[in-house]
């Protein structure tokens, strides 16, 4: 597996935590703008999990 992709979902789950951080300090912020920072930071470290667990399998069937 590409050892850079696991990267660029660390950087997109970075990603939504800034933007959770932009959207608490703005007083224009509704509670659709947290969820949706929070379902980006949720997905992406979903993703990240994935990716590692179907990397350990593959690596099991290899062997």
């Amino acid at each position: 597996m590409n050892k850079y992709i696991p990267l660029i979902f660390i950087g997109l789950t970075i990603g939504g935590f800034a933007l959770l951080a932009y959207h608490l300090t703005n007083e224009t912020s509704d509670w659709k703008d947290y969820l949706s920072s929070s379902l980006i930071i949720i997905a992406n470290i979903g993703m990240f999990i994935a990716i590692k667990k179907s990397d350990q399998w593959t690596k099991k069937d290899d062997e």
